[in-house]
């Protein structure tokens, strides 16, 4: 709808872009387990790369800090800065063509860290833009949980409505 679309183009773009019309930047963090982590890094760091050159057709820069340190792992947290593309401020109405780049790019990055066994997110809401992970990652029997658990608890479905599952089911 009209509030999703100003979101993308308004709150989401400006953070993508950080208001410079010819770049990319933002963020993308997970938590994993310690032995988990070698294998997740290197796949991230490639799928970032790899989509970057093919979607933007530059070198883009990807860093990585640890957040968060656990007995049993950690919580990485990816800064992916593009610079170099042509500049753009489409009319009203007309997507950035920065944000399909980016999508792609987190996507890729995303694949790469459910494959690795990351979460979809460490501590922030899953949202529309982490759905299809979450999903990915929680499985099947996770939904059905939390859906008999939103049927009690939230009958009517107004928290995080169908995000984490979908209609509410019928009643127990």
């Amino acid at each position: 709808g009209s509030w999703g679309k100003g979101f993308m183009r308004g709150g989401y773009l400006s953070s993508a872009s950080c208001l410079v019309p010819s770049m990319i930047v933002n963020t993308i963090e997970t938590a994993c387990t310690w032995a988990a982590f070698p294998g997740l890094h290197a796949a991230v760091l490639k799928a970032a790369r790899d989509t970057i050159r093919s979607e933007c057709g530059v070198e883009g820069q990807v860093t990585c800090r640890i957040t968060h340190v656990y007995p049993d792992g950690l919580a990485p947290y990816y800064t992916i800065v593009v610079k170099g593309l042509p500049e753009s401020d489409p009319p009203e109405g007309v997507e950035d063509p920065r944000i399909t780049k980016w999508l792609a790019i987190k996507r890729a990055v995303m694949d790469a860290i459910i494959k690795g066994g990351g979460t979809s997110t460490h501590h922030h809401a899953v949202g529309r833009l982490h759905q299809e992970h979450y999903a990915a990652e929680s499985g099947a029997l996770w939904g059905a949980s939390l859906a008999a658990s939103k049927s009690v608890h939230d009958p009517t479905g107004i928290m995080n409505p169908g995000l984490l599952v979908g209609k509410p089911p019928a009643k127990l």
